[in-house]
């Protein structure tokens, strides 16, 4: 079963926002669906929290989880459902390497007709 989002414009703020920052998708499928990937210090867990709540349509009930590195830095992060709905925003952001075979991110062309105060606002982490 595929499951299709209705991707709402405060969510669409928040995806080009982030990207254009820390945010990240990951695909498992050659880039047929993708997730939004959440991954921060655990310094920011409260800002993880807050991503988390304005992306509740697109994630499982599972709260973040708590990880430590090999080195020893303490993240917390979560995914959303892997969808085709993110499809637009990911390979906006993520252009496929054929040398290295990985997915690589970019800023891209033209990004400022999509852009909006709120987009703006949330990739300077300002818009709660």
């Amino acid at each position: 079963m595929t499951n299709y989002f209705k991707i709402t414009q405060i969510l669409k703020d928040f995806i080009l926002g982030t990207m254009l920052g820390d945010g990240s998708f990951e695909t498992q499928t050659r880039g047929k669906t993708w997730r939004y990937r959440v991954n921060h210090s655990l310094k920011e867990e409260a800002y993880v929290l807050h991503q988390y709540e304005i992306l509740k349509s697109l994630r499982t009930d599972t709260p973040p989880r708590h990880y430590t590195d090999k080195k020893g830095y303490h993240t917390v992060s979560f995914d959303t459902r892997t969808s085709p709905s993110l499809r637009f925003y990911a390979k906006m952001f993520y252009k496929f390497d054929d040398t290295t075979k990985r997915w690589v991110k970019r800023v891209p062309l033209k990004l400022e007709k999509f852009l909006t105060p709120r987009a703006i606002a949330y990739r300077k982490r300002l818009y709660k």
